[in-house]
């Protein structure tokens, strides 16, 4: 501990009692990231650790917390009022996240990673409003979107949603039926999103994407096992602008990036019609028509056995000499 001056990032995955650690106590000046482990190996029937001898870190910025229990350890000594990025790991409950959020009252964004949230109607009377920018929420075993019910964030403007690839998709439940009366009820502005890994069906992701009016960039990623691209090609079609239409039945109208992985074959044609659709380069165009010009596209092609013969998606890769931002890569899978 002679050294701790020098710490910039500590992860604490020692037995208590943390007394030892007291010199260390204002003697933290570069300490940016803590991780703390899972506490549920100490005995429920000792005095909750304190971890005081953090609270002095001037610089610390980032927490990390895995699941641990108010009998086992008491975390509300950390300099809270300077956490802006929080990470909560198998957390059991919604009541359990928001108890945490509670004293992070500052953070700005917060990841929840494997967290159980199914709890019991008792423990959901009560809503939840917190003050966070950006939000992630990794998904494993069974995921109730309840959470979703009782917390209202009006100032988030982040969504990233996804399910680890190393993870099966036949072995996670989800639902996301809560997400919509979430963000109305919230009021917030969602420009960026993220689904990654989630396996939806064309349903789940057109009712989620269709409340977010403000959405500019989207991330969409296929899991690497599921292959049958159940919801691309609806989406692509509810996508793609109609020049003709009225602006007020436009689809996602600010979309200005969009980052997708798709398993080949695919519906080619219905991706390049849909960018050209939508990328309007001329300001004017853009705005009578009430679109936001499509200017940065990222593809990532998810290819098992022989890869195809001719590039894909050539016509995409034509227009960057007119101004589109146009990555087009091939993945090889096992």
């Amino acid at each position: 501990m002679r050294h701790c001056v020098r710490w910039e990032e500590v992860r604490l995955n020692i037995p208590g009692p943390f007394d030892k650690l007291s010199p260390i106590k204002g003697n933290l000046p570069l300490l940016r990231s803590l991780t703390i482990d899972d506490f549920q190996i100490f005995d429920s029937d000792d005095s909750p650790e304190s971890l005081d001898c953090f609270s002095l870190a001037p610089r610390l910025c980032t927490v990390a917390i895995g699941n641990i229990h108010p009998t086992t350890s008491d975390i509300s000594t950390l300099p809270w009022c300077q956490i802006s990025d929080l990470k909560l790991h198998f957390f059991n409950g919604v009541g359990h996240v928001n108890d945490v959020l509670r004293l992070a009252a500052q953070t700005r964004s917060v990841t929840l990673s494997h967290c159980f949230m199914g709890d019991p109607p008792s423990n959901l009377s009560e809503e939840f409003t917190h003050s966070l920018e950006s939000l992630s929420v990794i998904l494993g075993g069974n995921f109730s979107d309840q959470c979703f019910r009782v917390w209202t964030m009006p100032r988030l403007n982040c969504l990233h949603l996804s399910i680890r690839e190393t993870d099966s998709l036949s072995r996670i439940s989800y639902t996301l039926e809560e997400l919509p009366s979430f963000v109305q009820r919230s009021g917030c502005v969602i420009t960026t999103l993220s689904l990654v890994n989630m396996g939806l069906s064309d349903v789940e992701a057109i009712m989620l994407l269709q409340c977010l009016t403000s959405l500019a960039d989207l991330t969409y990623h296929e899991h690497p096992d599921d292959k049958k691209n159940q919801s691309l090609t609806p989406l692509l079609q509810k996508m793609t602008i109609d020049h003709r239409a009225s602006s007020s039945t436009h689809f996602l109208p600010h979309l200005k990036k969009i980052n997708f992985r798709i398993h080949f074959p695919f519906a080619t044609s219905l991706l390049v019609s849909m960018v050209q659709s939508r990328w309007i380069p001329n300001e004017t165009d853009a705005s009578e028509m009430g679109v936001d010009c499509l200017g940065v596209v990222k593809i990532q092609i998810l290819v098992s056995g022989d890869p195809p013969v001719d590039p894909l998606l050539r016509s995409l890769l034509v227009m960057r000499a007119r101004g589109l931002q146009c990555t087009v890569s091939l993945d090889m899978l096992d």
